[in-house]
């Protein structure tokens, strides 16, 4: 099921994140996941959550730049998502463009060594456009984006 975040979401998905996604936490900003998280439910136009038996196992939202044309797209997921893969992409690309409304572009930064998100923002339609050192740690990541 997918949903819209909340609090608790966030709360009961961090303990579960991938080792690569607590990696890419780190090296991008540092702290807690729990909070970047919570960062993500507050500061995203609509954030979502995909839930399997009552736990989440991926959250993902968009959050807007100041003029509201540009959102930078964030996705933090639990290993379940490769127990559940083909309706995690299905509903993910039926979702992106409403998640997408009213931004002219999508993008962000992943890290280099995420290879399962760069799959997935590949699949998404989005192009890893640059290579930069980025975050608190100054450690490698792609540039992606994409015109909605």
């Amino acid at each position: 099921m997918l949903r819209r975040s909340t609090l608790q979401d966030a709360r009961d998905l961090a303990p579960l994140l991938r080792v690569e996604d607590l990696n890419e936490i780190q090296a991008s900003a540092g702290g807690d996941p729990v909070d970047a998280l919570i960062h993500g439910v507050y500061n995203s136009k609509f954030p979502v959550t995909c839930v399997k038996d009552g736990v989440p196992f991926a959250m993902a939202g968009i959050v807007p730049d100041d003029t509201g044309h540009y959102g930078f797209t964030w996705l933090l997921c639990s290993n379940e998502v490769k127990n559940n893969y083909r309706w995690f992409l299905r509903t993910f690309r039926e979702w992106l463009p409403i998640l997408s409304e009213g931004f002219v572009y999508l993008g962000n930064y992943t890290d280099a060594r995420n290879v399962l998100h760069h799959r997935f923002i590949e699949w998404c339609g989005f192009k890893i456009i640059a290579k930069a050192k980025y975050g608190i740690e100054s450690m490698l990541f792609l540039e992606f984006q994409k015109r909605v």
